[in-house]
């Protein structure tokens, strides 16, 4: 399933190990451990934000199921092979 639209805005830029989206790269580097049991009122807003398409749900849903057993080297070994992004 494809939607044919942009989910974001921000680009998505080639790092050594694997793409990355600038802002989330940023705001997230140098952690190891992310706080899950405190979301901030932004993810909250972001989640309810998505929750409420369901297209994009659904898309969410399904590439979640796709690679949720990979390992970051793993996928990181993906998004490095010849053709992909």
């Amino acid at each position: 399933m494809k939607t044919h639209n942009k989910l974001f805005t921000s680009s998505i830029v080639h790092s050594q190990y694997d793409p990355v989206i600038t802002e989330v790269h940023s705001k997230f580097k140098g952690l190891t451990v992310l706080d899950t049991g405190k979301p901030s009122k932004e993810a909250f807003d972001d989640y309810n934000l998505v929750s409420k398409d369901s297209d994009i749900s659904h898309l969410l849903r399904l590439v979640n199921e796709a690679y949720i057993n990979y390992s970051a080297s793993g996928l990181s070994q993906k998004t490095h092979q010849p053709g992909s992004p």
